[in-house]
């Protein structure tokens, strides 16, 4: 598992960037959505704004979500919502800089593909890039000046890490997927009846870990102990058959999107977050919005491959169904351990996290 590494920006950085004339920046996404990338790309928009005044369109090749759609509105940043590749290089054209924000999909590789007019492109990778589909490969990073990994797993993967000194410094970056923490900056742990193991994030078998609801099952004596489920996803379904397969069906929260994110966490006392062993995860936005409200996250990751949880300093990471289920109970049964990993892991994200550091590094 490798630690994470402090990427904090400093007031010289801060002060150049707002120093920079203001650039025609152009964001193109496969779809603008209310979370997951299109957040990132939203909350860099909008920082950098901030410290230097650039401008912003984004081109989604998609039909926007409407609630994506209205983020952008309310920040002032035009959207354009067509995928025909001559309009969207008409768009390129105008553009000072063009930011790809990139995951395997149809209507980025055409776009990919197609004849593009001299740009300056940064591709920002919202994929860790060890599994298929969604790898990171060479022709991708020969594509941009500048390749930006969201986590420091796909900063350092063989591919990048293999790079040239000269050409790995000039040409690719880390930094951060940029939560925008002012959402959850002020929230407060709500009183609660029971203890709580939360989930926030996609509800798709593509994301948590096939044995999810057995796994949840393992813990049902301990007394209080439920499972509150928040998202998005077609997984919902078969999770709730199989929690009433296994009779613990009121054990359970469907709570669908969560709306209110931090009102959502204050009511966790940990964050349960079992991974399938092929995830694409990068920088993992509810993580670090977690951990910034201090809820200790307690992590199933196949490989131990992640790169935002320091294992038994801000939070538990483990590799087996066991160990997941002995990690979670151990917690329950010492809440000493529980504050200590809870108030550790918002000290870190106070520290390395947040929109406005991401952006000037961008």
């Amino acid at each position: 598992m490798v630690n994470p590494v402090s990427h904090s920006v400093s007031h010289s950085v801060s002060h150049s960037v707002s120093n920079l004339p203001p650039l025609e920046v152009l964001h193109i996404i496969q779809c603008l959505t209310r979370g997951g990338a299109a957040r990132v790309m939203l909350a860099m928009a909008q920082y950098s704004t901030q410290l230097a005044s650039h401008r912003h369109r984004i081109v989604s090749l998609q039909p926007a979500e409407a609630e994506g759609l209205t983020m952008a509105q309310a920040l002032g940043i035009p959207v354009l919502q067509s995928s025909d590749t001559a309009a969207v290089m008409a768009e390129v054209a105008e553009a000072d800089v063009v930011t790809l924000h990139f995951w395997h999909s149809t209507h980025l590789a055409a776009l990919l593909e197609a004849e593009w007019p001299l740009a300056r492109v940064a591709i920002i990778c919202h994929i860790g890039g060890m599994y298929a589909p969604q790898v990171v490969t060479a022709e991708l990073v020969e594509f941009a000046e500048c390749f930006v990994a969201t986590s420091l797993f796909t900063y350092e993967l063989p591919l990048l890490a293999s790079l040239p000194a000269e050409r790995r410094a000039s040409q690719t970056r880390m930094i951060w997927g940029a939560a925008d923490l002012a959402r959850v900056e002020d929230a407060k742990a709500l009183p609660h009846a029971g203890f709580n193991v939360g989930y926030i994030g996609t509800v798709s078998f593509t994301k948590l870990h096939a044995d999810f609801v057995a796994l949840c099952a393992q813990m049902i004596d301990l007394p209080g102990v439920c499972f509150p489920v928040y998202g998005s996803g077609s997984g919902f379904p078969e999770l709730q058959r199989q929690a009433k397969k296994l009779g613990i069906a009121e054990r359970f929260v469907w709570g669908g999107y969560a709306e209110n994110v931090a009102a959502t966490i204050a009511t966790f006392d940990v964050f349960g977050y079992p991974l399938c062993a092929d995830t694409y995860a990068s920088s993992e936005l509810i993580l670090q919005e977690v951990m910034y409200m201090g809820v200790p996250p307690v992590l199933l990751i196949a490989d131990g491959r992640q790169s935002l949880v320091i294992h038994d300093q801000t939070g538990l990471v483990t590799q087996t169904a066991e160990a997941y289920v002995n990690a979670v109970t151990y917690l329950y049964n010492h809440p000493a351990e529980r504050q200590r990993l809870g108030q550790a892991a918002a000290a870190y994200a106070r520290t390395h996290w947040g929109a406005e550091k991401s952006a000037a590094q961008l």
